[in-house]
C-alpha cells in the first residue's frame, strides 16, 4: 500500500503548499529564461529580481482556476472549477485574512502596472542572458 494517496491533498501541511507554489513559480521562470546554467553573482541578482517581478505579475494579474469538486463517472472524472480569479482577488475575498493585510495588498496593487512589469521582466531577462 502506498503512503501517498491521491485524495490526501487536504492532509498536506501548509509548508508543503508553499514549496509547491515556489516550484510552480520556478517552472514559470524556466519557461522564460530557459535551462541555461547561471553561475555569477550578477546573474543571481538579475534572477532574484525576475522572481520578484514574476511573483507580483502572477499573483496580481493572472487569473487561475481553483478546483471546487471532482466527481467520478465510470472511468471519467468530472471536475468543477470556480470562476477564474487572481490570487490577489481570492485573498481579498477570504474572511480570515486581517484587514490591514488586505489594505497593504490593495495599496501594492495600485502601484503595479502589468505592461510595465512585463517590460521590466523582458529587459532583465535580456540582461541576464547576455552576461
Amino acid at each position: 500500500m502506498s503512503i501517498f494517496r491521491y485524495d490526501s491533498s487536504k492532509m498536506f501541511p501548509k509548508r508543503f503548499w508553499v514549496l509547491i507554489q515556489i516550484m510552480a513559480l520556478s517552472s514559470f521562470v524556466r519557461k522564460i529564461i530557459g535551462y541555461r546554467r547561471l553561475e555569477t553573482e550578477k546573474q543571481l541578482v538579475f534572477l532574484n529580481r525576475i522572481y520578484q517581478l514574476l511573483s507580483d505579475y502572477l499573483n496580481f494579474f493572472i487569473p487561475t482556476l481553483k478546483l471546487i469538486s471532482k466527481e467520478r463517472i465510470g472511468f471519467k472524472v468530472k471536475r468543477i472549477y470556480d470562476k477564474p480569479k487572481t490570487p490577489y482577488q481570492r485573498v481579498l475575498e477570504h474572511p480570515d485574512i486581517p484587514g490591514d493585510t488586505k489594505t497593504s495588498f490593495r495599496s501594492k496593487q495600485l502601484t503595479l502596472n502589468p505592461a510595465g512589469l512585463l517590460r521590466k521582466i523582458n529587459r532583465l531577462t535580456n540582461k541576464l542572458l547576455k552576461g
